[in-house]
């Protein structure tokens, strides 16, 4: 569902990612378009057609607008709607070649290309070369329109990192050679299938590609698990980790790829969006100091397999590398996170030279947090400790009965506790991958 206002009410639309929808007087949606930050573009947008197309900005009586993680995901979901709506200005855009699309080759290997208006060629312009156009739509399945060029090539270089897939030539798609039998570039940097690759392997992830920019992205990933689940459940446990490992990358990049933080590393550390973050953190946790220092957790294994921790840091905000720490859970019992967040902050405890953060986070709910609660009592230590957990984005908090959803927390504060999180979750899995291929190997 849409959210609405008046015109008159720009200043209250959120300083956040989303897809906007200008609407007039009859109700007709004619105009849709994306941003980072929906406020800002909006009225960037009024200024614009007020000095350049004034019948434009009357006509736009009301702004509606649908909140995204990020910025690939509204460019995602702005094509969808542009393709369903149809809006006449967005129509008139296209019409004049800004728009773009991601083009499939039909062959037994298909390869992509990014390319401008393909459905005909008109008088005047270069949108195919001389006698390349009606080849190209015959042999050629497209995906668009997308509004954005830097923010589509940004979402494939994602998506090759999770598909590799062979890539030709915008002007002569279907007139690139094959992959010679030695590696390419793109081999060496896991970009690309190689010269002999699973056929049936490669139009999955083709297939994959498909799906995600065209909204279906949930479709996919519930797939992948099911295979991860299958493949666990008949001990094929490098196989599991493998889709695993591929859904949660899909869920780093469409979730949180972007998110883009007040207080930027080359800001001042002190400035008073940090100082606000930190305050209102403090406050909820029921600290007297205000929070500059966190560090965050996260256990990562496939059903007990080489279970791996990480211990990420932040102060004012920003990840301070040198304080970043991997533990191999030396634990042999039955896969057990409650019992794998208690050794990973025991052995935290027993170093008295690293510093004490203001703040502990650690990747989970109730039960996680907990867990670590009980060692800090047990290792005779006061320490304040939060958990986050993923699938409800809810803060868990000791003596608290139930969680605070994040999405009622100020931007900057969820940007940073999610950022603290997802930071822990990647430095685990990282860990995790290279105990894996040393055992394997």
């Amino acid at each position: 569902m849409r959210n609405s206002l008046p015109i008159e009410k720009l200043s209250k639309l959120p300083k956040a990612p989303g897809v906007y929808f200008f609407k007039n007087s009859s109700g007709e949606v004619f105009y849709i378009g994306k941003a980072i930050n929906i406020k800002n573009r909006v009225q960037s947008h009024a200024i614009e057609t007020s000095n350049k197309q004034q019948g434009t900005r009357n006509a736009i009586k009301t702004v509606e607008w649908i909140l995204t993680a990020n910025e690939i995901e509204a460019l995602l979901k702005e094509s969808r709607f542009i393709k369903k709506l149809q809006p006449k200005m967005n129509i008139r855009l296209r019409d004049d070649k800004k728009y773009f699309y991601v083009g499939f080759t039909k062959e037994e290997l298909p390869r992509i290309f990014i390319t401008h208006q393909p459905t005909q060629q008109r008088q005047g312009t270069r949108d195919l070369p001389t006698g390349q156009a009606g080849k190209r739509q015959e042999n050629t399945e497209y995906i668009g329109p997308f509004t954005d060029g830097d923010a589509l090539k940004i979402t494939m270089k994602y998506l090759r990192r999770l598909f590799p897939y062979y890539s030709t030539s915008t002007k002569r798609p279907h007139m690139t050679k094959k992959h010679g039998t030695l590696p390419c570039s793109w081999c060496h940097l896991d970009l690309c299938p190689g010269a002999n690759p699973s056929k049936t392997q490669y139009k999955k992830n083709i297939s994959a590609i498909k799906k995600i920019l065209s909204g279906q992205r949930n479709t996919v990933a519930k797939k992948i698990t099911a295979e991860m689940k299958r493949a666990a459940k008949e001990k094929k446990y490098e196989k599991a980790a493998e889709a695993r490992d591929l859904v949660e990358a899909m869920e780093n990049i469409f979730t949180h790829h972007n998110i883009v933080l007040p207080w930027a590393p080359e800001q001042n550390p002190k400035e008073p969006l940090y100082e606000e973050a930190a305050e209102y953190i403090s406050k909820i946790i029921g600290a007297e100091l205000p929070v500059y220092s966190i560090e965050g957790y996260d256990i990562s294994n496939i059903q007990g397999k080489e279970a791996t921790a990480s211990m990420v840091r932040f102060d004012h905000g920003r990840p301070n590398k040198s304080l970043y720490r991997k533990f191999t859970i030396r634990s042999r019992w039955e896969p057990d996170d409650y019992r794998m967040v208690r050794e990973v902050i025991k052995r935290r405890l027993e170093h008295e030279e690293w510093p004490m953060p203001d703040l502990i986070l650690i990747d989970g709910g109730r039960g996680q947090l907990n867990a670590a609660l009980r060692q800090c009592q047990m290792s005779n230590v006061q320490c304040k400790i939060v958990s986050l957990a993923k699938r409800e984005e809810e803060l868990y908090l000791p003596n608290r009965k139930s969680p605070i959803p994040v999405s009622k927390m100020p931007q900057d504060v969820q940007n940073l506790l999610k950022y603290v999180r997802d930071e822990a979750h990647r430095f685990a899995v990282s860990h995790h991958r290279k105990l894996r291929m040393k055992k394997l190997f």
